[in-house]
């Protein structure tokens, strides 16, 4: 269970997550047991034709990834599949769509302007170049915000692409970051998105941009019983 006792003691007060509710979000649940159930009807529904014993296991794997993401201050672990052929936000997608979408609270540098280069240097361990990447600051509930959207080769060999390229898997993964902070604070919220067919990167920007944006500081204080994260629909 994520609540205020888990920010750093000077982070300025808590967050509350504005999640649109296409995203399967791990740690919405707020105890173990809630979350195993949640995760087998899920299961369940969407891969009825696996046994018994395979849906106990992508259980148990969903539950370890829970684990994991909670051990690691995680605020959100979330999932977005979409058939192809669906349609969000006015968009219908050719082909199918899979993202994950994460959210925590990291140091910020000073407010100013920061480059491509430096977001994702500093957030994702990595050098892009900036020529390849789209950066913009944008305005967020809770004071100023900034983004990126790139894509990145999945392969440093690339001698290797062509023959996977024909077994249906994709070159380059799709990178959406978006940074949203109050003035002068010293912490953050951070949201990434990852999508493995880089065409769909604009749109998982949105939603992520709609995440960073949307979700602001509660100023009053919140029991240490209360889950902080909310889901707002879009």
């Amino acid at each position: 269970m994520t609540t205020t006792s888990d920010l750093p003691a000077d982070f300025p007060g808590s967050i509350r997550l504005a999640l649109p509710g296409e995203i399967l979000d791990l740690l919405e649940s707020p105890d173990d047991a809630s979350a195993r159930d949640h995760f087998a009807s899920t299961v369940a529904e969407l891969f009825s034709s696996l046994d018994t014993d395979r849906r106990r296991l992508m259980v148990e794997g969903l539950m370890g990834w829970r684990a994991n993401a909670l051990g690691r201050g995680q605020l959100m672990q979330g999932f977005v599949a979409l058939p192809a052929g669906a349609s969000q936000g006015g968009v219908t997608f050719d082909g199918q769509v899979v993202w994950q979408v994460i959210a925590g609270v990291v140091p910020v540098p000073v407010t100013g302007e920061i480059d491509a280069g430096e977001i994702v240097s500093r957030y994702l361990g990595q050098q892009v170049d900036p020529a390849t990447a789209y950066v913009e600051s944008f305005p967020t509930r809770m004071g100023w915000g900034a983004g990126l959207l790139t894509t990145v080769p999945l392969l440093s060999d690339p001698d290797q692409t062509p023959g996977l390229a024909e077994r249906g898997f994709p070159g380059r993964l799709g990178i959406a970051l978006a940074v949203a902070a109050p003035v002068d604070a010293p912490y953050g919220l951070l949201v990434i998105g990852l999508c493995l067919d880089g065409e769909t990167t604009v749109d998982l920007g949105s939603m992520v941009a709609y995440i960073a944006g949307q979700s602001e500081l509660a100023d009053a204080p919140v029991a240490e019983e209360t889950q902080w994260r909310h889901r707002q629909q879009s």
